[in-house]
């Protein structure tokens, strides 16, 4: 069983290892993420954060078994939402091609 791209209610047909995250405070900041993720970073080579706008980061992990956890875990997340992602992924020349943000 894996994560449904098009509609993560529906039964999943195609894997994905990126978690699509969004809905949240413009407030929030990695450590505000890794809070919500950290019980997988150790999980099959964990995950990695790549912020895409304010408000909307990918959950890129390591293996699908741990991405499909991670959704169907938080899928009723009240501080955020998530969809599986299968999309482009483009990658800057920063730190492991994941932007910062500040911490605090």
């Amino acid at each position: 069983m894996g994560l449904l791209a098009s509609n993560p209610r529906s039964p999943p047909t195609e894997y994905t290892n990126v978690l699509d995250c969004y809905g949240f405070p413009t407030s929030y900041k990695t450590h505000h993420l890794h809070g919500i993720f950290n019980k997988y970073e150790n999980s099959r080579g964990g995950y990695k954060i790549k912020w895409m706008d304010d408000t909307r980061a990918l959950i890129i992990f390591a293996h699908p078994q741990t991405a499909k956890r991670a959704y169907l875990e938080n899928i009723d997340n009240v501080q955020l939402k998530l969809r599986p992602y299968t999309g482009p992924i483009e990658f800057s020349e920063s730190k492991n091609g994941v932007r910062n943000r500040e911490k605090n």
